[in-house]
């Protein structure tokens, strides 16, 4: 007959989504920060909100469109990087974004697909 493939590994799925949830006590104290300096940290408020939906939705798409994903993961994962530099009260939360993020784009680009071989 044909091969089948499968299609990819969920993982960077599983990973966008715990990214995301890990960006939100990111995003409340990176909140607190902007209002605390009065503006001056909106922009690590920019970086984390933005970082944690790219990785969301690239993460959903991941199956589908893995090279793209994986891409877009990283460059989230770049924007956690920032975001550490931005708003240096929440470095943990970004450090764990952005960790997932990376692990999550890499394996989405480099996909193993299963195929079945009757």
């Amino acid at each position: 007959m044909g091969k089948q493939v499968k299609g990819t590994s969920t993982a960077p799925l599983i990973l966008g989504i715990i990214g995301f949830v890990v960006s939100i006590p990111s995003i409340v104290c990176s909140a607190v920060c902007a209002v605390a300096t009065a503006g001056i940290g909106t922009p690590g408020l920019i970086a984390v909100i933005l970082a944690g939906l790219i990785g969301l939705i690239f993460g959903i798409l991941a199956k589908s469109q893995p090279v793209i994903s994986g891409i877009a993961m990283i460059i989230a994962a770049v924007i956690a990087l920032v975001a550490i530099f931005l708003c240096p009260a929440a470095w943990f939360w970004n450090l764990a974004m952005l960790i997932l993020f990376l692990i999550g784009g890499i394996m989405a680009i480099t996909k193993k697909e299963e195929v079945d071989v009757p």
